[in-house]
């Protein structure tokens, strides 16, 4: 990502050791769990496993930093304590 300035701002830059450690933790699953694990006949099926797989990894997939939920019901679990009142 690039500053004002249009210099890459050293949170993204390419080939730091943190955004390559983040990216890997991402790209790893995905190419062990759908683009080494078939066969594809065609750009469109690669798309359609691709989205699925997406799918199951932000909203079906459970988190250990997340209490064992899935994404999006850690997200709404936030929630629900932030407009909780507090006892202060």
């Amino acid at each position: 990502m690039r500053d004002s300035n249009g210099k890459f701002s050293k949170a993204n830059y390419p080939g730091r050791a943190t955004q390559d450690g983040d990216d890997e933790h991402f790209n790893e699953p995905l190419r062990n769990e759908t683009l080494e694990a078939n066969i594809f006949v065609s750009l469109e099926e690669v798309r359609d496993l691709a989205r699925d797989w997406l799918t199951s990894y932000y909203e079906e997939r459970l988190y250990d930093a997340h209490r064992n939920m899935p994404p999006t019901l850690f997200r709404q679990h936030l929630s629900n304590q932030d407009q909780q009142p507090s006892n202060t």
